[in-house]
């Protein structure tokens, strides 16, 4: 059973039209009761699957002519959305079973050059919630915004120029270090990474040969805390309150002034160390096992004016757009993936084609010489993948300016970029 677009193409005109298939309220089947469907049954709900697929269709199909004249550029747009379903079941601390399903969205918003497909920039848009999460969820404005980065990001591309020199200053936005923080250190502070790096050292289980408290993991400026209270993007309303577990998620504070506080535990790993839980036992389904995981993983401010360390980046490569990165815990290397890059002043800007930035952990924290005030806007989230399990997770950091002394950090030119679903 299929729907045919009608002269209504909004959102509302879609679902008008579902409903004359199926009445107000088409038929939702969960399965949480175990019921058995009949032949009918099952009838009916690939007939609702199918027309709600036909509404999703008519609509970013209306979206995309919408966006395509509104930009007037010329450029191609291609939408796609991704919609994804996790059940939760679990015991909470005091024995009280919560049941919920947290739905999400992506949608992937593509601009082509009309003249050279191969040119092409994208954008996602994530959207989470117990309450559901559909197409409805991304209004115009959000849509607008994402296909104005990607033009931008497009007409980076088309007069960009390989990186040439020695790099000598990074410059990273508010935010964008946030994601460096995630790879060589949020990853570290998971109990069970803790755990292999300590075992292949040649060393034990216990919490004392993990790391003890007040033992130095990072330099002075470092204060890095987990934040789950601020989880309302990236997990559901449940998620804020508890893990996946059901163990009460609370406030952690992972390192203060370079120190190591506490490590992100979940509850088997918990009683490995000896140490109380700290709310992080995360998982992509009720199928997958729990694991230490961060939620919103916070770097402090400093004292530094970000004008300022913008002026002593002067000559320095500007980082844009951190899309991806990879910790390699047996050698201690790590791998940034950056998108989006620039040398020069405002008035003189000139794009950088995508790169790779390699270097160990003591290299990126070593070379870090200036630290901004706190961010004004909420903290990024993104898709983090451990053990096969990828699961939307968050940063936040001020801006940053490092350092590196020569043959530190190394940059590596790159035709493409990966998934930022690669953690």
């Amino acid at each position: 059973m299929r729907l045919s677009a009608t002269s209504d193409c909004s959102l509302a005109g879609a679902r008008r039209a579902v409903a004359a298939l199926f009445g107000d309220e088409p038929p939702r089947i969960d399965g949480a009761g175990g019921e058995r469907l009949d032949r009918a049954g099952l009838d009916t709900l690939d007939d609702a699957r199918g027309a709600e697929d036909d509404a999703s269709a008519i609509w970013l199909d209306a979206r995309r002519d919408w966006l395509q004249r509104t930009l007037g550029d010329g450029s191609l747009v291609e939408l796609k959305l991704r919609r994804d379903e996790r059940a939760i079941a679990l015991s909470t601390f005091d024995r009280e079973r919560l049941e919920t399903r947290e739905r999400s969205a992506r949608l992937e918003v593509t601009l082509v050059n009309p003249f050279d497909e191969r040119l092409r920039a994208r954008e996602r848009l994530d959207r989470f919630g117990a309450d559901g999460a559909d197409e409805s969820s991304f209004g115009a404005e959000a849509l607008l915004e994402a296909a104005t980065r990607a033009r931008r990001r497009l007409e980076d591309r088309l007069c960009a120029r390989p990186f040439s020199g020695v790099v000598r200053t990074l410059y990273f936005p508010p935010h964008r270090f946030g994601r460096v923080v995630h790879e060589i250190l949020g990853h570290r502070l998971e109990a069970d990474f803790a755990l292999i790096e300590r075992l292949s050292a040649g060393g034990g289980a216990s919490q004392s040969s993990l790391g003890r408290v007040g033992q130095r993991v990072a330099p002075d400026w470092c204060t890095l805390v987990d934040d789950g209270d601020r989880a309302s993007g990236p997990t559901s309303r449940i998620g804020a309150m508890v893990d996946d577990e059901g163990t009460p998620r609370r406030r952690s504070v992972l390192v203060r002034e370079g120190r190591l506080e506490r490590l992100l535990c979940d509850r088997r790993h918990a009683t490995l160390l000896g140490c109380p839980p700290s709310g992080s036992g995360r998982r992509a389904s009720y199928a997958d096992p729990p694991l230490p995981r961060m939620t919103v993983l916070a770097l402090g401010p400093g004292v530094d004016d970000e004008e300022s360390l913008r002026q002593r980046a002067a000559g320095g490569l500007f980082i844009d757009d951190v899309e991806w990165g990879r910790l390699d815990v047996a050698s201690g290397r790590v791998r940034i993936g950056v998108s989006r890059s620039h040398v020069g002043s405002r008035e003189s800007r000139r794009p950088i084609e995508p790169f790779v930035l390699v270097g160990s952990v003591e290299a990126f924290l070593g070379s870090v010489c200036g630290l901004g005030p706190a961010p004004s806007s909420s903290a990024v989230t993104g898709r983090c993948r451990k053990q096969r399990q990828t699961l939307q997770t968050g940063w936040s950091a001020p801006a940053v300016l490092c350092e590196p002394r020569p043959g530190e950090i190394e940059l590596i030119p790159t035709s493409g970029s990966r998934s930022r679903g690669d953690g």
